[in-house]
């Protein structure tokens, strides 16, 4: 099934960017250490071992991924039909303003 680029009309999703999904494949890629030699012995930094801080990186960098992904990327059908809410900093509907 093929994804096409969403138009105005229709609600995005971040499976249609897949800059998106390189950026999870190079997180995961270097975030597992298989390509470290077995029985290696890492410097450590503050107390772990550099492979450890690595992975905690990259997971940190697949958090970012997700939450730019749900935060930028996808676009609710409902969103995009709903109408903008009323703004708070404007005065009370109904209200006279007040001449000061």
């Amino acid at each position: 099934m093929k994804h096409s680029k969403p138009t105005s009309s229709q609600p995005r999703e971040p499976i249609d960017y897949p800059l998106l999904w390189i950026g999870y494949g190079l997180c995961l890629a270097v975030g597992i250490p298989w390509y470290r030699s077995a029985g290696t012995l890492d410097p450590v930094i503050a107390g772990f071992p550099v492979w450890a801080l690595v992975s905690a990186l990259s997971s940190v960098g697949i958090a970012v991924l997700t939450a730019v992904a749900v935060l930028r990327l996808w676009s609710d059908e409902a969103e995009a039909e709903a109408e903008p809410l009323p703004d708070p900093q404007d005065d009370h509907p109904g209200q006279e303003p007040e001449d000061g």
